[in-house]
C-alpha cells in the first residue's frame, strides 16, 4: 500500500518483516518519521547532527579543528 502524500509518494508502514520492496532492511520510511520531520524540522535536524556526530566518534575520526 502506498499513501499519497503532496507530490511524493511514500510507502504507508514498513513491510512485517522489516524489509523493503528492495529487501534491504530499514529501506522504507514510515509515514510517522516524515510526520516528525515536517513537524519538528529543528530538532530531527539536531537529531541527525548528534547521530553523525556520534559515528564519527565511534569510527575514530575527528571533525577538522
Amino acid at each position: 500500500m502506498k499513501a499519497e502524500t503532496g507530490k511524493h509518494r511514500l510507502p504507508a508502514r514498513i513491510a512485517p518483516s522489516g524489509r523493503g520492496k528492495s529487501g534491504v532492511k530499514g529501506a522504507e520510511i514510515s509515514d510517522s518519521a516524515v510526520e516528525f520531520v515536517r513537524n519538528q524540522p529543528l530538532l530531527a535536524m539536531s537529531m541527525a547532527v548528534f547521530a553523525g556526530a556520534l559515528v564519527a566518534r565511534l569510527l575514530g575520526s575527528r571533525a577538522p579543528e
